[in-house]
C-alpha cells in the first residue's frame, strides 16, 4: 500500500489455490520491497516454432554459435534460460548476431556437433553442441551449492578447460571460455572436480 511511495505492505498465507488463510494477515510498515523470484525463459513463441526445448532450463536448445533446431533461427538471453547478469544476455545477443551474420553468408560453422553434457554437480549446460573448430564460452549451473572446487570441461576424458570456483550457488551463473575443439573430438563434459 502507499501512494506515490510504498507506506506498508500486507502479507498472509495462502492455501494450495492461493487464496488467503483467515486469520494469517500482517502488515509490514517499510518503503521498500524487493521481491526474489522464480524465473522461467520466454519460450511460447520457440515453442510454438517445434523448436526442441532444453528439459533443465526450459529454453531453446542451441549449437555454439546459439542456433536453434531450426537451422537459420537463433536465441539468446532469456530464450535460452535465466541469466544473472544483463551483461551475459548482452554478450550472447552478440553471439547470435554473429551466428546470424555467418550463416546467411554461408559461412557457419559445418558439421552437426559434438553434444556437450553436464555431469557430476553440474545442473545443465549451454550451449549443448559445439561444432569442429568452434570456440565458445559455455553459462552452466551447479545442482546445489558447494565451496572450493574445480569446473572441469572434459574433451574425451582429457581436459580442456577448468576453473576454479570458492563458491557455488544454483543461483549463480558459471562461464568458461573454451578454445575451439578439434575435428576429431567425440565427446564433451562438463562437471565438478571429484
Amino acid at each position: 500500500q502507499g501512494y506515490p511511495r510504498l507506506s506498508r505492505v500486507i502479507t498472509a498465507k495462502v492455501d494450495a489455490g492461493g487464496k488467503p488463510v483467515r486469520g494469517t494477515r500482517r502488515v509490514i510498515d517499510c518503503d521498500t520491497l524487493i521481491l526474489s523470484v522464480g524465473l522461467i525463459p520466454e519460450n511460447e513463441l520457440a515453442r510454438d516454432m517445434g523448436i526442441a526445448m532444453h528439459p533443465v532450463t526450459g529454453g531453446a536448445q542451441v549449437d555454439g554459435a546459439l542456433m536453434t533446431s531450426i537451422p537459420g533461427v537463433f536465441a539468446c538471453g532469456n530464450a535460452l534460460h535465466v541469466h544473472d547478469l544483463v551483461d551475459f544476455v548482452s554478450e550472447e545477443g552478440e553471439r547470435a548476431g554473429a551466428g546470424a551474420a555467418a550463416f546467411a553468408l554461408g559461412k557457419a560453422a559445418a558439421g552437426t556437433g559434438v553434444e556437450i553434457k553436464a555431469a557430476g554437480g553440474i545442473r545443465y549446460v549451454s550451449p549443448g553442441s559445439l561444432a569442429p573448430g568452434q570456440a565458445a564460452t559455455l553459462s552452466m549451473r551447479v545442482a546445489k551449492p558447494d565451496h572450493n572446487r574445480t569446473v572441469l570441461v572434459k574433451v574425451d576424458g582429457k581436459i580442456h578447460a577448468k576453473k576454479r570456483m570458492v563458491r557455488l550457488s544454483p543461483a549463480e551463473m558459471i562461464r568458461i571460455p573454451i578454445q575451439a575443439l578439434g575435428p576429431e573430438a567425440m565427446c564433451v563434459e562438463v562437471t565438478l572436480d571429484e
